[in-house]
């Protein structure tokens, strides 16, 4: 007589699935810090980056929610990356943070971070 093998359920719950991906993206981190740390900006001004790379222009309001910042960090993140030459900002007149915010395509150093993005992306 053959005993039946019992298939133990695997947990497909959502709770389960999401400690599942949660445990991935822990992995994941150090990698990434990683990553962004070679391309010497820091967190905020990578995502920037890497929205404009690529979305392309964007209203710098609407770069804020993509990257997952507030109003205020969004405007600093944009001033410290036009400091150094990676985006151009063109500013209404009425408002600031209302401006278009254009990556800057003919800097070497912004072609070494699309470099890194296509690298690790």
């Amino acid at each position: 007589m053959k005993k039946k093998r019992t298939k133990q359920r695997q947990d497909a719950s959502g709770v389960h699935v999401w400690l599942v991906f949660m445990k991935a993206f822990q992995a994941l981190i150090p990698h990434a810090a990683e990553s962004i740390k070679r391309t010497e900006l820091g967190d905020s001004d990578f995502r920037v980056l890497e929205a404009l790379l690529h979305k392309g222009p964007l209203p710098v309001n609407t770069v804020g929610p993509k990257v997952w910042l507030t109003p205020g960090s969004i405007s600093v993140a944009v001033d410290r990356l036009v400091k150094k030459g990676l985006v151009s900002r063109k500013d209404r007149a009425e408002r600031r943070g209302h401006g278009n915010c254009y990556q800057s395509p003919f800097k070497k150093r912004a072609a070494d971070i699309a470099a890194a993005f296509e690298k690790n992306g």
